[in-house]
């Protein structure tokens, strides 16, 4: 079966188009040989919750929680421990899904990457000695 915009919007509620996000997660699948070696069923299932992984992402812009009393959003940052797939239910569903542990060894080497932290500089104050 193809998969389409509808099965994404059947797990995942969203007013975006999701052709682009099945597209990019039949790649994935299409293009790790340990995954295509799987059943048609299990892969298309692994491509909707991939779609619906990526299409979480583009709406989410990392927001991980909000207060509407006191107006206070909070977003996800490159410290948080989950990483790659493992960032929403989805991602975590298709790597559930994907008995080769393919998915899950491409999240992992995504924390591989390299990661910094910009600290502010107080203001007259310069290498340790202030000005």
């Amino acid at each position: 079966m193809a998969v389409l915009d509808k099965d994404v919007k059947a797990i995942y509620s969203t007013v975006r188009d999701c052709t682009p996000f099945i597209a990019t997660a039949s790649l994935i699948v299409a293009e790790e040989p340990k995954i295509s070696a799987l059943s048609a069923s299990r892969r298309d299932q692994i491509v909707i919750y991939l779609a619906a992984h990526f299409a979480w992402n583009a709406d989410s812009n990392g927001l991980i929680m909000a207060e509407v009393t006191k107006t206070r959003e909070t977003y996800r940052t490159f410290s948080d421990k989950s990483i790659g797939l493992a960032t929403s239910r989805y991602g975590q569903m298709a790597i559930q899904l994907d008995t080769s542990g393919t998915l899950a060894a491409i999240s992992v080497a995504q924390g591989n990457s390299a990661k910094f932290k910009v600290f502010p500089q107080r203001r007259n104050h310069f290498w340790g000695r202030s000005t």
